[in-house]
């Protein structure tokens, strides 16, 4: 090739073709790809802008402009536009089913709407379905397209081009890139397909054997041939190819000298793409083919230099490959170095530059290291500022094109360079949501730690690093993923505790877990705004909340301890308003639920609220009507539960019962007497009535119901009588009463009772042992309703009850039902524990042998699914306790009805079962003390019984020294006592204890669980 200038027209042809591949090969509208000529261009005006429409997101507005247009000739074009529409939205169910609906599959404008549909897999990333339709294509047109479709074919083949590269499937690639270099197209548009062919062609030859490098090679020389008979950017590239083709061949010189020949073409055609850059503002020069000849070298350079590094040799020489041979006139050749810095700083927007900065600080490093080089790089900051905008437009760019995979990878070399300005920020944000769009959550959640770890705490970027985090989360958010949102708001939170939204997300969040009523999970949130946001208006909202949410959770003493920061927070403002006596009030109901060590301290509390909401300061807390009303129901409230503490706190000395019982009738009547229209005065008439029966005073009693069910006939205490009377004698510790008054409810035809009622008061009488009773009561309230709250506790009610009274098959049947309609009930393991106990029970008395072993294998089973579900130290204690039940009544019926081996066989297992609970159970944990308990007390006599009267005597000491106050002491020395006089009578008892073999017998009336 010539060395010659390049000439004006040249320069036309550099310009030109820069020009087409920045625009690269344009999408065609529908119009212009199928119209064949034949559309009136008003028409082709309007499907392109229908067209824009639909490209600057305004598809409603894109189809009124495609519904006025009546020419039939636009009928395909309008096809295509309304199924890209489709595609957008991934509606492929509804674009197949009108593609299948067009008569002539085989025409241009059906081809065109399957390669709509073929790119939309495409851009959904669905690229099986993608690949399916472009080789269909591809087969449909072995020898180019018609002219109809040409736009449709080439563009759609490019993309497919694309795909596979994206897949990693270069192989192909080529041949669809072939394919396309085929198809007649502007000049332009070839040189650009076969240049980019000859590129990835190089790919492969650097991984190819032998043979197919010898193929691949003699493909590379045929398109640089073609490419270089003209002089423009793709002249440039052919030259790198070629020299990058010598240099995989291991002859570096022979690349080198290539570069060195064709110097001046190539840096004329760099000469003209930064002058147009300068005039026009265009990326011209990240077009250069000087960039990656230049970077070529450096690697060359680089490489050879580290040869010769590991291999010892001439370091001389190493330093001139790295920093430039010395000149006679003084300075240096350019060196690696010099390459590598000149396509960071001149070329910051081509591809090669971030991986250039990253082999300078390389190459830099190993000069100092070994040489002790003082580097001067003389790229000034506005330089270096230009370079790094560049960079991460170019990695944005990809980004905004959802090029994911390569946005990340371009985010990772720049962010190498640029780890920490406010440009990395907003790149660490993109990059991480890069991760997200390609489902990489693991790199997604690393990008966010790193983020939130380093620039949390500076002082600069940390409200951008904050809001970075956010826009993670509002992603996941969007993408319907509440964990791994929440576990980005939990990164954001821990790091940002103090950026300026962390209040207000944080409360938003805690407001969702309130909503789903997970109060666990809301008080996480709100414990931060309490820790870290005092003083701002959302640190009372969420210390309000807080309390409501231990309030649900039934957590009193939590409850009155935030209480206690939320009222001392309220008395520092000026105004404390009505939130204050709210906050005070519930802080007493709360002492009152704590139980009856704390009710003189909820009555006290109630006395101060009622001297304040009595006097003149109780102007300070109120501002509006609102807030009176709001302070006239608080005391109202006091009064009724000032009444409820008298009947439960113990009388002043020198007084009766009767004293408190009357202070309480005084405050209930006031409270119906002064707000006769309160939420409590209804109630506190049926209280009212309550005492009168407690103090054995019928008529005063009678006439407090009356007049309930005159002046409150719609109440529920109206309405339900003695419900309310039998539940306000339970409150009060009158249970002997409220049974009667129970047993009346269901004899009695008065009232109307609500199944709940009945359910509750069914499980009060079971309580009592009224179990009878109970029984009616379960049954009522079954055979009325479908409600699961009345359902579930009613079966396992009726279920324990018919067991308890010995119905085992009956009683196993409402478990059953139970099980069945709800597997996952919170009742589940107390269920299949009554389940195995009436099934065994009912196996005890079976006299059919194969009729036993299922019953007892149902039990087994039942006994199984408790152990799936039951976590805790005291529920694994009461199982192991079930199973040697379980082995002693299957003892007990082989004895009875089968024969006496196997009868010794499952004691030997109950014995088993017991023992390994006494072993292995730890009587420090809670509630496991009382189930080894009776593991010794139902355990031991096993062991008499089958003749282990020295493992009974040891088992006993081991239980008196464990449990010196145990509730079976007496029985167990007993079984004691009965094991030393055997041991006596054989004449093994030890020594020591030959004494003391008169342990009392164990009292019949003394029992197990």
């Amino acid at each position: 090739m010539s060395t010659r200038l390049l000439t004006p027209s040249c320069r036309v042809s550099v310009v030109l073709a820069a020009l087409c591949v920045l625009i690269t090969l344009p999408r065609m509208s529908p119009a212009q790809g199928l119209e064949g000529g034949g559309l009136d261009p008003a028409v082709q005006r309007e499907i392109e802008y229908a067209d824009a429409l639909y490209k600057m997101g305004l598809p409603d507005y894109s189809k009124i402009v495609m519904d006025r247009i009546k020419d039939p000739a636009a009928g395909p074009a309008i096809k295509v536009l309304r199924l890209k529409a489709l595609v957008s939205k991934g509606e492929w169910d509804a674009v197949i089913k009108i593609i299948s609906g067009e008569v002539d599959k085989d025409s241009p404008g059906v081809w065109a709407m399957k390669m709509t549909l073929a790119d939309g897999y495409y851009a959904w990333g669905k690229y099986p379905e993608a690949k399916s339709i472009y080789e269909s294509l591809l087969k449909k047109y072995p020898d180019g397209p018609p002219a109809a479709l040409k736009s449709f074919y080439t563009e759609s083949l490019y993309k497919y081009a694309q795909m596979l590269l994206l897949i990693g499937d270069e192989a192909n690639a080529v041949r669809i890139y072939e394919t396309l270099a085929k198809v007649e197209m502007p000049r332009h548009v070839n040189r650009q397909i076969i240049t980019e062919t000859a590129e990835l062609m190089i790919k492969l030859y650097e991984k190819a054997d032998k043979a197919k490098r010898v193929e691949l090679r003699k493909k590379i020389e045929v398109i640089t041939t073609k490419i270089l008979w003209v002089q423009d950017i793709w002249f440039g590239k052919a030259i790198v190819i070629l020299a990058h083709l010598s240099m995989l061949d291991g002859d570096v010189d022979a690349a080198m000298e290539l570069i060195d020949d064709y110097k001046t073409q190539l840096l004329n055609i760099d000469q003209i793409l930064a002058e147009e850059e300068a005039r026009t503002g265009e990326p011209m020069t990240k077009l250069s083919p000087m960039a990656q000849c230049r970077y070529l070298l450096g690697v060359m350079m680089q490489e050879r230099a580290q040869k010769l590094i590991d291999e010892n040799g001439n370091m001389e020489e190493v330093k001139q490959l790295l920093a430039g041979k010395k000149r006679a006139r003084g300075g240096r050749a350019p060196g690696a170095l010099q390459h590598f810095i000149n396509v960071f700083a001149k070329y910051p927007a081509t591809s090669w530059a971030p991986d250039a900065g990253a082999r300078a600080n390389e190459v830099e490093a190993l000069l100092v290291e070994l040489f002790d080089a003082k580097i001067k790089t003389h790229i000034t900051p506005e330089r270096m500022k230009e370079v790094e905008r560049y960079q991460f437009q170019n990695a944005r760019t990809l980004c905004n094109q959802n090029q994911y995979k390569e946005a990340a990878e371009a985010y990772v070399k720049v962010l190498n360079i640029f780890p920490e300005t406010e440009s990395s920020v907003a790149a660490l944000g993109e990059l991480a949501r890069c991760y997200v769009e390609m489902d990489e959550e693991l790199f997604a959640d690393m990008v966010v730690r790193y983020l939130a770890e380093r620039f949390s705490s500076h002082p600069e970027h940390s409200n951008k690093a904050g809001d970075q985090v956010v826009r993670v989360a509002m992603m996941y958010a969007e993408r319907n993923q509440p964990a791994l949102r929440d576990r980005v708001y939990d990164s954001f939170f821990e790091f940002f505790p103090k950026h300026p939204t962390a209040p207000g997300t944080l409360y938003r969040m805690a407001e969702r877990k309130f909503e789903q009523e997970n109060y666990e999970g809301a008080l996480i949130y709100f414990e931060q705004i309490k820790e870290n946001h005092s003083g701002i208006p959302l640190w009372f909202a969420a210390m309000n909340r807080i309390t409501t949410c231990y309030s649900r959770l039934e957590q009193p003493a939590k409850e009155i301890k935030a209480l206690q920061s939320y009222i001392e927070g309220l008395e520092t403002r000026e105004r404390p308003g009505q939130q204050l006596i709210s906050a005070r009030y519930r802080e007493a109901l709360a002492y009152k639920r704590l139980g009856p060590k704390y009710l003189v301290s909820s009555y006290n509390r109630l006395l101060q609220l009622e001297k304040i909401l009595r006097g003149a300061a109780r102007a300070k807390y109120e501002e509006n009507p609102e807030q009176k009303q709001a302070n006239d129901e608080v005391l109202q409230g006091v009064l009724y539960n000032k009444a409820g503490c008298y009947t439960l706190l113990p009388p002043p000395k020198g007084k009766t019962d009767t004293y408190r019982k009357l202070q309480a009738l005084k405050a209930l009547e006031e409270v119906v007497e002064t707000f006769p229209k309160s939420r409590f005065a209804a109630n506190a008439l049926s209280q009212i009535g309550t005492i009168w029966t407690v103090l054995e005073k019928p008529k005063e009693a009678g006439d407090a119901l009356k007049r309930l069910q005159k002046d409150y006939p719609d109440s529920p205490e109206a309405q339900n009588a003695l419900f309310m009377l039998g539940m306000n004698l339970i409150n009060m510790g009158r249970k002997e009463q409220a049974i009667d008054v129970f047993k009346e409810m269901f004899t009695s035809q008065a009232g109307k009772y609500s199944e709940q009622q009945i359910l509750t008061a069914g499980l009060e009488l079971q309580k009592a042992g009224e179990l009878s009773i109970a029984l009616q009561a379960f049954d009522r309230a079954l055979s009325t309703t479908d409600k699961r709250g009345v359902l579930e506790p009613g079966l396992h009610g009726r279920g324990s009850v018919l067991i308890a009274q010995g119905a085992f098959a009956e009683g196993a049947a409402s478990i059953e039902k139970l099980l069945e309609n709800y597997p996952r009930s919170s009742l589940t393991v107390r269920a299949t524990l009554l389940l195995s106990e009436a099934y065994s029970q009912l196996a005890k008395d079976e006299a059919d042998e194969n009729t036993r072993i299922d019953i007892f294998n149902k039990a087994v089973v039942a006994l199984n699914k408790s152990r799936r579900f039951e976590k805790e130290p005291a529920g694994q204690a009461r199982l192991d306790l079930e199973l040697g039940r379980i082995y002693t009544r299957k003892a007990e019926a082989e004895g009875r009805f089968g024969t006496k081996a196997r009868a010794r066989d499952y004691l030997g297992d109950a014995i088993s079962a017991y023992q390994k609970l006494i072993l292995f159970g730890n009587p420090e944990e809670a509630g496991v003390k009382p189930h080894m308990e009776t593991a010794y007390l139902e355990g031991i006599p096993l062991l008499l019984e089958t003749g282990n009267w020295g493992d009974a005597v040891s088992d006993s000491d081991e239980y008196l020294d464990t449990f010196p106050n145990g509730r079976h002491t007496r029985a167990i020395r007993g079984f004691r006592s009965k094991g030393r006089v055997k041991l006596a009578a054989q004449g093994t008892l030890p020594e020591t204890a030959a004494g003391d073999a008169t342990d009392e017998e164990p009292s019949d009336a003394e029992e197990g669980e």
